[in-house]
């Protein structure tokens, strides 16, 4: 069988061929490596119903040439005791496990907050913050067979350092190669819905007392504007897996894309069953899920991860996650496909008709995994650490198991403290050419490049494969723009783009009543989102049962936003003009037109003297222009006159403030930089960073005040913390490394684009997905 039997489409040959491919081996050579001479199991990867995850599919069999690469795709890196050695050590252990193909997550919350004493020159700990770039440059300097080193950085939401933690990648710049999380408590959410205070803890001392409600407006503010950080429900990870009852599976930290909650040293070793393909009937009135063809599909695949577990337990990259995978047996059986078999059912994404499919299909995934492992345990015994007591008593199975279920564990007990979670999945899909994990599509069509050696580059209109498969299925033509038109609302209303966000959170809360360890989700939200609609999402992924959420806003700073496509005619516009810009257009609002304007003014230190700084806006919050004057002894008030007069034009001309806040912020003055080192405290880094700082303040002020309705609380704080002398000295030695790294890996502008074809990537699962050539940055 050649590979184009299997994958017709040419993005799926290449995605086949860059990332699974071992050296020149034939598609036949590489199914029978990869399903390890099993018939049956080549069979479910032929039907594509069954495929292990991408650390699987490219490195099983390697071993026999030679290769000791891991088959985990994620590891948890113990998070660091408070203290030196540790923190370094765990980026060794970083290191060694990105070199072997494996992400990492690990977390900060073991690390004495800022200012804390510490017994040595330093007298004061620069913080947990601060060891944050260390691990992104880490993930960024290693990586394996095309696939970026990834990681996970975690934090609670009581340490104090959680305000400046979740502020990391607000600059764009910092921290591109790694996710950042928060561990978000029950007793948080309710001091939210409440408005109580919130105590910010180290260690049994409380370091400060902050509005609970400031506090997540803060976190929803930062993903609305850049897409992270994400939230992490840990009291629900905790109390709702398998071994929620024992008191020696203590979880550390997530992986990087927060499917997997790990124990220390922890590993996943993953694969994903494909819904759409246990639809019989498609597309007519008469289709019905196959579940007993579903539930041989994943006994087989529980009997399969235990084989790879067995197989890849010589392969971890160091002895403490091979000990304990050999101790707890972890394995992650999920789903993809879920918004192409609701295509060819005619459901529309979260719809009851989509929740009653979940509950038949969870139920039964659960149960069937639960008994296969409990006959394997039977025949192999259990997984080491296994204690009846501890598993019998879990509300999970407790709450799942159906009575001939819990009698086998009774009698057998299980192979594995772990069974199901929902990966991204965002290669995997990209190359059956299905939906990701749970997710629904971002769109349903979208823009493709096609490039040439000898022509232009060309854009024309992809749908996603199973709209096409309808839309030929009931003979549905397109326009002469290459849109169909007359497509269901079963099919329409079920995009990310124009899906309600509470029926996401509803399916997502739905699908994790079935799932012992997590599912890796992001909910996709139109530009016009607010921060207080992120800031709902948040309390009621928490009050609803989830375990996690990413969210991403179309227009966030940290995306080129992947846009509907253009018409044909559009098309031909830009190849007949050649550039999508438009040069000496736009004429700004004069001052004259913006009426009355509301604003203040407020004082901040620099080098340069006293600078007096005013911002103002109009009645409907958006800022239009700012005023800037500084004291006798600073700077050329000319200069000032100029800089403020473009700030403010920019703002007239519908520029968007982050735009002029990212230019301003970060820009360093070396006057600054010596009074700063000399123990002078100032309120930014150069002139033009306080003002960036100050407009950045005022700007989430107005969107607080615009979004926060009924919650009347104070503005939240987005003015980053005062560089410090250590700050600045580790900002020096992290320039100085990566010019002589000299890799566009490290110095790109940390906008969500593709690195192979320079296309904007989509968010899907909380991992980011390039439509055009099928990158993944998850496998």
């Amino acid at each position: 069988m050649e590979i184009e039997s299997w994958l017709p489409a040419q993005m799926s040959q290449d995605i086949w061929q860059r990332k699974y491919e071992f050296e020149s081996e034939t598609f036949e050579e590489w199914l029978d490596r990869v399903s390890n001479h099993d018939a049956e199991m080549a069979h479910l990867i032929l039907n594509k119903q069954l495929i292990f995850a991408g650390r699987i599919l490219a490195n099983r069999g390697l071993r026999h040439y030679g290769k000791k690469i891991t088959y985990s795709n994620c590891y948890d890196i113990p998070s660091p005791e408070d203290n030196i050695e540790a923190i370094f050590d765990n980026l060794k252990y970083m290191a060694r496990t990105f070199s072997y193909g494996g992400g990492c997550g690990t977390g900060l919350y073991k690390l004495r907050p800022t200012g804390a004493p510490v017994n040595n020159a330093a007298k004061e700990s620069s913080g947990s913050v601060s060891f944050a770039p260390l691990i992104n440059l880490a993930t960024a300097i290693i990586s394996q067979k095309g696939r970026r080193g990834a990681a996970m950085i975690f934090q609670m939401v009581n340490h104090p350092d959680i305000e400046s933690f979740i502020k990391l990648k607000a600059d764009l710049i910092s921290l591109q190669k790694t996710n950042i999380s928060v561990g978000i408590f029950e007793d948080f959410i309710d001091a939210c819905i409440m408005d109580l205070d919130y105590p910010l803890v180290f260690e049994e001392k409380q370091y400060q007392v902050v509005k609970a409600r400031e506090l997540l407006l803060q976190i929803a503010f930062q993903a609305w504007d850049t897409g992270d950080p994400g939230a992490l429900y840990w009291d629900r990870i905790n109390n709702w897996n398998i071994v929620s009852e024992d008191a020696e599976y203590i979880i550390d930290a997530p992986n990087p894309c927060g499917e997997q909650p790990l124990i220390k040293w922890g590993a996943c070793a993953l694969a994903s069953t494909n819904l759409s393909a246990f639809i019989v009937n498609p597309f007519t009135q008469h289709a019905y899920f196959d579940i007993e063809e579903f539930n041989k599909v994943i006994r087989k695949a529980v009997v399969e991860m235990n084989k790879i577990l067995d197989e890849g337990m010589n392969l971890h990259p160091l002895p403490e996650q091979k000990q304990v995978s050999h101790d707890w047996r972890n394995i992650g059986i999920g789903i993809m496909g879920m918004a192409d078999a609701l295509v060819k059912l005619g459901y529309r994404y979260g719809s009851q008709e989509h929740i009653d499919l979940i509950n038949e299909f969870g139920s039964n995934m659960i149960n069937q995994a639960l008994q296969q492992s409990a006959l394997l345990a039977k025949e192999f015994g259990t997984y080491p650490k296994y204690k009846a007591d501890c598993v019998l008593a879990s509300p999970f199975i407790i709450e799942n198991a159906t009575p001939e279920t819990y009698a086998l564990i009774e009698k057998y007990g299980l192979r594995n403290c772990s069974l199901l979670t929902i990966a991204p999945t965002g290669t995997l899909s990209n190359l059956w050419e299905i939906s990701g994990g749970g997710e629904p599509y971002y769109d349903l069509s979208y823009d493709r490049l096609t490039e040439s050696l000898y022509e232009e580059d060309k854009h024309y209109t992809v749908y996603t494969k199973v709209v096409e498969d309808y839309a030929n299925f009931n003979h549905i033509e397109k326009d002469s723009n290459g849109i169909y038109q007359g497509l269901p609302e079963f099919i329409t209303k079920s995009t990310a783009k124009n899906l309600d966000w509470h029926e996401r959170i509803n399916v997502q809360a739905t699908l994790q009543k079935y799932v012992d360890s997590a599912i890796s989700s992001t909910i996709n939200l139109p530009e016009e989102t607010t921060v207080r609609e992120i800031y709902d999402i948040y309390v009621e992924c928490g009050k609803a049962g989830c375990k996690g959420v990413t969210v991403f806003r179309d227009g966030c700073r940290r995306t080129g936003v992947l846009s509907t496509p253009k018409t044909k005619e559009d098309i031909e516009y830009l190849e007949d003009n050649e550039i999508d810009y438009k040069f000496d257009t736009i004429t700004p609002i004069s001052r004259h037109e913006l009426g009355e304007t509301y604003g203040s003014t407020i004082d901040k230190k620099t080098a340069c003297g006293k600078m007096f700084i005013t911002i103002n806006h109009d009645k409907t919050n958006h800022i239009v222009e700012s005023f800037i004057s500084i004291g006798k002894a600073g700077m050329c008030q000319a200069n000032l006159n100029a800089v403020n007069r473009l700030i403010s034009i920019c703002l007239r001309s519908g520029i968007k403030v982050e735009e002029v806040i990212h230019q301003l912020k970060g820009i360093r003055c070396d006057s600054c930089r010596t009074l700063i080192t000399k123990g002078q405290k100032l309120d930014g880094i150069s002139c033009p960073d306080v003002i960036g700082r100050v407009l950045e303040a005022k700007y989430a002020q107005l969107m607080a005040g615009v979004t926060t309705g009924r919650i009347q609380c104070k503005v939240p704080n987005v003015v980053a913390k005062m560089s410090t002398e250590e700050t600045i000295k580790e900002m020096d030695e992290m320039d100085k490394i990566v010019k002589s790294i000299q890799t566009d890996e490290i110095i790109d502008d940390g906008r969500l684009e593709c690195p192979d074809c320079h296309t904007p990537l989509r968010a899907q699962g909380g991992c980011p997905v390039c439509p055009n050539c099928g990158w993944s940055s998850c496998g």
